[in-house]
Order: C-alpha cells, then structure tokens, then sequence
C-alpha cells in the first residue's frame, strides 16, 4: 500500500473524530477514540486485498469486472478481520468496515439504506468520501474543498445521511 492510502486513513480517522465531536461535544474520551479507529481501519480490508493482488489499487487504468470484484470485497474481509480481533475499540471498528460503501437511498455494495446503515457506516462514509475527493489519486486530482463540500451537500439524503452532511457544512464553515 502506498503513503497515500495511510494518509488517507489518518485523514479519515481526524474527519470522523471531528464529526463526532461537533455532534456530540460532551463525548468521553473512549467514545472519541473507538469513532477515530473506526476511520482508520475502515479500509483494513484493502490492505489485505494489496497483499494478494499487489499494484491492483495503484492501478491508473479502469477496473475489469473481476477487478471490482475484488475491490468490493475489501468491506467484507475488514469486517472479518476487525470482527475477530478480540479488542473493543477494533472490533467496534466493524461495522463502519463493512458499511462504509453502503447509500442513503440503497445504491451501495449490499444494498442497505438510511437508516438500516449502522451509525459508524453512515458517519464514515461521509468522511471517506470528502477526504477523497481532496485528495490526488491515481486516476484524478484532488477536487477544490468547496467542490467536494458541494458534492457531499447535493447528494445528502442520496448517497449519504443528511444528518451527518449538515455536521460536515458545520465544520467546514468554521474553518475545517
């Protein structure tokens, strides 16, 4: 895995932190933790994926349909791994794993919708969303933060629950 997709794990993790504790600001100090593990290891399932399929997620070129096969597949395998870690705050981590593709309207990966999504699924998923849109990846630049924030805000109530797209407006309102 390449230093982007650390940084983008660590980006996760501080986004989700802080949507959290705008939410909740009186939140425990655990609580703040197991939601920063929940961003960190929300894409744990791809590490696993790089190990037998190296250069796979680098690819720059468009996936074949057994490619995204295995892409997919990343929510499953970290689901399985974070479930089996016998730590809380990793094993909490789980369900944000495996929903984190999941859409408010039904259009993810299984098909679950508002708010059948678990809290870390939702929650994650619009932080994983807008860091990556703010970021270079091998297929496409970083889009502006007021591109991304727009996206994340047209498709609230679509791809995302809109409860958590209005805490992300807050944030970024008051300077990120």
């Amino acid at each position: 895995m390449n230093d982007e997709y650390l940084r983008h794990r660590n980006g996760v993790a501080m986004l989700t932190k802080r949507l959290i504790q705008c939410k909740n600001p009186s939140a425990s100090e655990n609580e703040i933790f197991s939601w920063f593990m929940a961003g960190f290891l929300h894409d744990v399932g791809k590490e696993i994926i790089d190990r037998h399929h190296p250069g796979l997620l680098e690819k720059a070129t468009p996936f074949t349909d057994e490619e995204w096969q295995i892409i997919r597949s990343h929510t499953v395998i970290g689901y399985e791994k974070l479930k089996e870690s016998g730590i809380k705050e990793i094993s909490d981590a789980a369900s944000a794993a495996l929903e984190h593709h999941e859409r408010w309207d039904g259009t993810g990966y299984m098909g679950k919708k508002a708010l059948d999504i678990s809290l870390p699924g939702r929650v994650v998923a619009v932080a994983d969303v807008y860091d990556a849109l703010c970021h270079d990846r091998v297929y496409r630049k970083a889009w502006s933060k007021e591109a991304a924030l727009d996206y994340v805000r047209q498709n609230s109530s679509i791809l995302f629950d809109p409860a958590w797209v209005e805490v992300l407006i807050t944030i970024e309102k008051n300077g990120g």
